[in-house]
């Protein structure tokens, strides 16, 4: 959609705060146009290459989302994302729901986002401050690399951890040493992602 067909959405021009406070109530997804008509009054600043490719990734995702993950942009910021990652089925993991912000620059595609998780993790790849330690996000980052792609390879990762490159060096221990013990902090972090804000 070119950004000139957001003059079709201008009756929609609300607060995307509100709007999605009420279809939380109505238990309904907020939709791509929705999220288009609250950047309608931010078109000119739309125009960067960073908002078009995060406009092209986000209706991507809402188009065909990959099963086990969900984000979107917040608010009213194309450059700060919320997105959920759920654990996947058949691991330790499974169950859990998992909170990350994703932070971007003007230099997006060819800079990869900050991404850090919001909710408590024992992982020997993510740091206390939720921050991740994945190749993707650092040296092996390429512009091919599109949101949905990002939240994949975070949730493979969960399940595949590198306890060779370790942010938590407890969990990599663990990891490698006492896979029961791990499994077990591993159930009680999911446990605690069904009750977190």
């Amino acid at each position: 959609m070119c950004l000139s067909s957001l003059h079709i959405t201008q009756t929609l021009n609300v607060d995307i705060y509100h709007r999605q406070a009420n279809k939380n109530l109505h238990s309904e997804p907020i939709t791509f146009i929705e999220i288009l008509a609250a950047f309608n009054t931010q078109a000119v600043r739309m125009s960067t290459p960073a908002r078009k490719r995060l406009m092209r990734d986000f209706k991507r995702l809402q188009q065909d989302p990959p099963a086990g993950i969900s984000g979107a942009p917040y608010d009213n910021n194309i450059m700060l994302w919320n997105a959920v990652i759920f654990g996947p089925d058949d691991t330790p993991w499974d169950g859990g729901t998992f909170k990350l912000t994703l932070q971007f620059s003007e230099d997006y595609p060819n800079k990869p986002p900050t991404v850090r998780f919001v909710s408590r993790m024992f992982h020997p790849n993510i740091y206390a401050d939720g921050s991740i330690c994945l190749n993707i996000l650092q040296n092996q980052w390429s512009p091919i690399y599109d949101v949905a792609a990002i939240l994949t390879s975070i949730q493979s990762l969960l399940c595949d951890p590198n306890p060779n490159s370790p942010a938590n060096s407890e969990a990599a221990r663990m990891f490698s040493e006492n896979k029961r013990e791990y499994n077990r902090k591993v159930r009680e972090i999911v446990e605690q992602s069904w009750t977190a804000d």
